[in-house]
């Protein structure tokens, strides 16, 4: 009843809203235990938090804020019931199935077109290709065929290539070229009113779609994977010519896909510097979650401290210092590897954690975590116990041994 009562009070805008979620939600999320109670307390509250006008001025833009919030839900582990705050609704769900939930989500978030266009092809002919049919049946014979062009050209190019951008600032480059190889070959099907350029070909297409990419390591990048196909030298294009790199400023030759990374430093000799720049570097894309540079920047930090620690010229106080910037970025390798539940990178560096441990028992808490993630469940035991009784190395094995 009362759900009623505030679904009679909304809009036509927002009820078309939440019927489009639905439909989106329950196909994407259709072998999971996701009920549209979950969706309705999260709308409900959506609907307080934005003015109903906003609906009629901008739909699209409400529908992202909504699956917004239900992401940051997911992410918290805590989704309240509309009518009684307090009581989590996926609470019974497992960590495993709030995580699927939470990159479903994300998904559509951030490629709602690709989501429509695969609800639409999940029922087959009797569903999309009929209401291809019933639209090219009302369209008048003698329909414009250059609104139709510039139809494809303002909607669906733009479309892909902001897909093709999001896939690239997550790291994945190879995808989003292949996006775009897509894009290309599409638009080389549509009947052109002018005379095509003969020498028109991908890679023109390619270098006007990296113009339009903001983040330069996308566009280099992208540029990089696509000269390493075909031979070609679009990277010298995109890439401003510049005398200082990263790599010019480290001992040993490192990943190409950082090597080009301007360094604003003047430091060369200071290893903790250049570390300090690729730790800030890594987070940046943590939070843009391109998995791919954040641990190619943060495993190249670590090996900038570990190589100043062997310098025989350093003080005690400086090398404790040192070690100590070591725990924060082996927590920001945990988080990295979290990001798509591989072991990788925190396995290799775990016995490198372990043995800092020793020195530092106060990380205790963070290393059980790391062990129960590399499913190491006895060794995470071990820390958990160091971390409750504030003991280390053997005495928190007699520790643990003598306890119940």
């Amino acid at each position: 009843m009362a759900e009623n009562l505030i679904f009679n009070s909304f809009t036509v805008a927002q009820r078309h809203g939440f019927l489009v979620l639905k439909v989106l939600l329950e196909n994407m999320l259709n072998h999971f235990s996701f009920k549209t109670k979950h969706l309705k307390s999260v709308f409900f509250v959506a609907c307080e938090e934005m003015p109903s006008s906003v609906w009629e001025t901008n739909f699209c833009g409400c529908l992202l804020f909504v699956l917004g919030s239900l992401l940051s839900c997911l992410k918290a582990r805590f989704l309240p019931n509309y009518f009684i705050p307090e009581n989590n609704l996926i609470d019974c769900h497992s960590e495993y199935d709030v995580y699927t939930l939470c990159t479903i989500v994300e998904y559509i978030r951030l490629f709602p077109a690709n989501v429509i266009q695969i609800v639409a092809e999940k029922y087959g002919y009797t569903y999309g290709s009929n209401l291809i049919k019933y639209v090219l049946s009302n369209v008048k014979y003698n329909i414009d065929k250059t609104t139709v062009l510039a139809s494809f050209h303002d909607q669906v190019g733009p479309l892909t290539i902001s897909t093709a951008k999001i896939w690239a600032k997550m790291g994945f480059y190879s995808t989003s070229l292949d996006l775009l190889e897509d894009r290309f070959e599409q638009s080389l099907l549509i009947p052109q009113t002018e005379m095509r350029q003969t020498s028109y070909s991908f890679r023109d297409f390619l270098v006007s779609a990296l113009m339009e990419m903001k983040q330069k390591a996308s566009r280099v990048l992208l540029a990089r994977t696509f000269d390493m196909i075909m031979g070609s030298n679009v990277e010298d294009m995109i890439l401003e010519k510049q005398d200082i790199s990263l790599q010019m400023y480290l001992p040993w030759p490192i990943d190409p896909r950082l090597s080009w990374i301007k360094f604003p430093s003047a430091d060369s000799s200071d290893l903790t510097t250049v570390a300090r720049f690729l730790y800030e570097y890594s987070k940046r894309e943590y939070w843009r979650q391109n998995k791919v540079l954040a641990e190619l920047a943060i495993t190249t930090a670590i090996q900038c401290i570990q190589e100043t620690l062997k310098k025989d010229n350093l003080s005690d106080v400086r090398k404790k210092m040192l070690k100590k910037k070591l725990i924060v970025f082996y927590v920001h390798v945990y988080c990295v590897s979290t990001m798509n539940c591989k072991l990788r990178p925190l396995i290799y560096h775990m016995e490198d954690i372990e043995n800092l441990c020793t020195e530092f028992p106060e990380m205790a808490l963070a290393v059980s975590s790391m062990c129960r993630y590399t499913n190491q469940p006895e060794k995470s035991r071990k820390y958990s116990g160091m971390s409750r009784l504030g003991v280390s190395g053997r005495d928190s094995d007699l520790a643990l041994e003598s306890s119940p």
